[in-house]
Formats: structure tokens, sequence, C-alpha cells
């Protein structure tokens, strides 16, 4: 299979799994018939965050998703680790009080804009903060900071300020994950 289903269903895999999505998918439709749903996409929504629920989320799991992105987005995977661990501190669950969600915290605009269908999963959403991440990278030059204040407070402050916007938040979360960044360097020695 190709596209939104490719990935396996569960951990457990096989025809059993597959079962039980169905039968979930099904049970949700029944319970929710009456229910204004927009459509397919917020079923399988749905279906794939019960089945994110079961599976195991844990450091290989995300390591292996984060080695992914880093090769797809030519990004050092010390630097996707450093922005997880001060989106989200790693909780793939995470969602801020401005609506940001998932491990790399995506706006859910941006979320659609980078692919992402569903940023509580994982894989989606270390992609789709990856594939954001390289964006302001390109550009703003290659210049590490001023792409992490663009993470952060949005491209455009940053090209109209001419640098690092004076919004304290942003200060903060760009000093905390270049720091991070440093630290995670010493774990994957080398780049992408």
């Amino acid at each position: 299979m190709s596209g939104r289903y490719s990935q396996p269903p569960a951990k457990s895999g096989g025809k059993t799994a597959a079962c039980l999505m169905l039968a979930t998918a099904l049970s949700f439709l029944w319970l929710f018939r009456d229910e204004a749903l927009t459509g397919l996409d917020d079923i399988v929504v749905y279906v794939e965050n019960l089945i994110i629920e079961e599976m195991d989320f844990n450091h290989e799991n995300m390591m292996a998703h984060v080695m992914a992105a880093s090769v797809k987005y030519d990004l050092e995977p010390a630097l996707i680790m450093a922005v997880i661990k001060a989106e989200s501190a790693f909780n793939p669950k995470a969602v801020s009080h401005a609506g940001a969600q998932g491990l790399m915290q995506l706006m859910p605009g941006t979320a659609r804009d980078m692919g992402c269908r569903n940023p509580f999963d994982p894989r989606q959403n270390i992609m789709g903060g990856s594939r954001y991440l390289r964006l302001m990278l390109d550009r703003f030059g290659g210049d590490v900071s001023l792409a992490l204040a663009a993470y952060n407070a949005g491209p455009g402050r940053v090209a109209r300020h001419g640098g690092i916007p004076n919004i304290a938040e942003t200060k903060s979360y760009v000093k905390i994950v270049m720091n991070n960044y440093k630290k995670y360097q010493r774990q994957f020695p080398t780049s992408t």
C-alpha cells in the first residue's frame, strides 16, 4: 500500500491489528453518526490517535524518526533533538497555550503546510517540524540562531527586525535551544 496507509497499523501487526483498526473506525462512525464530522480525515486522525496510544513511544522510535528527518532535510540530529526538547520536553501529546501541537509544537496551519495531517503522530510531527526548520535555515542563510527565532516567533518578525526580535520569550528560546544543541552535538558528533 502507499500514502497515508503505508505505516503498519499497530505494533502487533498483521490481520489482528488491521481488524482492530477497522472495528475501531466502524465503532467511531456508529457512535458519532449524528455528530458534525468534517469528513474522512477526521475519522483517519481519530483512528491514528488510537493506534499511537497503543504503540510504545520510546527513545528508539523517536530517534528513528529524528534520523530519517535529519537525512531527508539535511539537518543535524542534534538540532532536531534540541528543538524537540525545548518545544515539548519530548511529549508527543503536548499542546501549548497558543495551540501548537506535538513534539515540535507545530501550529495547525504550519502543520498542514508541512504535510503533517496529524501533529500528534511523532513521525509526522518530526518530519513536518524538520521541514519547517530547514525552510527557516534556508530563508535566513543557514544562520541557526535566526532560523530558531523564526521557528519561535515567525519568519516575518525576524525579517522585519533584521535579526532576533526583541521578544523575551524568543530570546530565551534561542538561548535554550542553542545550549541544548551544543549538548546534543556531543552525542551526535557527525553532522549530516
